[in-house]
């Protein structure tokens, strides 16, 4: 059985995550793991006394409890176990729980604000800095109503060590599996056009699209295909975080956000 790991300081947008991870669950058979970390911090004209850290680890405590009560109560017959911790930084925590309990899904919420490092938050972006297993990250408003179209964004340039194991994950849907090329240069010339060939002949998986796009803003145009397509998750796979924020961030000059409603999974580049 698969495990998931979600983070959640019980704001709305994690609770959310909390919520459809619980629904993933029913799909792919996995058990359900929720991590608190508690870390009250001070100021030069403020000390805080450990009574009042222990009150805010309790409180936290009972907030997890009733959460996971609330999930058994809500959706019968899932497996939900809770962890709580105390320190900083946060995701740190998060990568010591993974790792230790085995995790092979890590699914973190986004933040209420736009932009892209609130759209992740600064812990899911460094969960994803150095992450032990594929992170999804769900919007604030996303419901989980199952992935019948997954978006596969793919730079091309390890497609054959990706695409198996995005083949293989869009087969536990029986989804719809779109593939998304974006180009920087003048134009799309045939080399591109064969490479689709290629792949859907290689592969042969029974529901297959391949789509080149010529772009300048990788990041704008991945969301506005994902959701003209209506596709119910992005896929990517990422070297490392700083090519993650060079994909995804927007220029303040230009003020635009990334408001995406349509979660994004990120597995890490195989042998990475």
């Amino acid at each position: 059985m698969l495990r998931i790991l979600v983070p959640t300081d019980f704001t709305d947008s994690s609770k959310n995550a909390v919520n459809y991870a619980a629904a993933l669950t029913h799909v792919i058979e996995a058990e359900l793991y929720l991590l608190n970390v508690t870390h009250v911090k001070g100021t030069p004209h403020v000390t805080i006394t450990e009574d009042f850290e222990q009150v805010v680890s309790e409180q936290a405590e009972i907030q997890l409890e009733n959460l996971k009560e609330e999930l058994s109560r809500t959706k019968p017959g899932i497996k939900v176990e809770v962890f709580m911790a105390e320190g900083y930084p946060v995701h740190q925590f998060v990568h010591r729980v993974a790792e230790k309990n085995g995790i092979d899904l890590i699914v973190m919420s986004g933040s209420e604000s736009s932009g892209t490092r609130a759209f992740l938050g600064s812990t899911t972006t460094n969960v994803l800095e150095n992450m032990p297993c594929p992170v999804l990250v769900v919007p604030k408003d996303a419901r989980f109503e199952g992935f019948n179209n997954i978006l596969y964004a793919t730079d091309l340039k390890k497609e054959a060590d990706e695409l198996p194991l995005v083949i293989d994950f869009a087969r536990l849907f029986n989804a719809k599996l779109h593939i998304l090329h974006i180009i920087e240069k003048q134009k799309v010339t045939i080399n591109d056009v064969e490479k689709g060939k290629l792949l859907r002949e290689k592969y042969r998986y029974s529901d297959l699209k391949f789509t080149i796009l010529k772009a300048e803003d990788k990041a704008r145009e991945i969301e506005r295909y994902a959701r003209e397509n209506k596709e119910d998750l992005i896929l990517i796979f990422i070297h490392n975080r700083s090519y993650f924020e060079n994909l995804f961030q927007y220029s303040v000059t230009k003020e635009l956000s990334f408001e995406s409603s349509v979660p994004l999974l990120v597995f890490k580049k195989p042998g990475e």
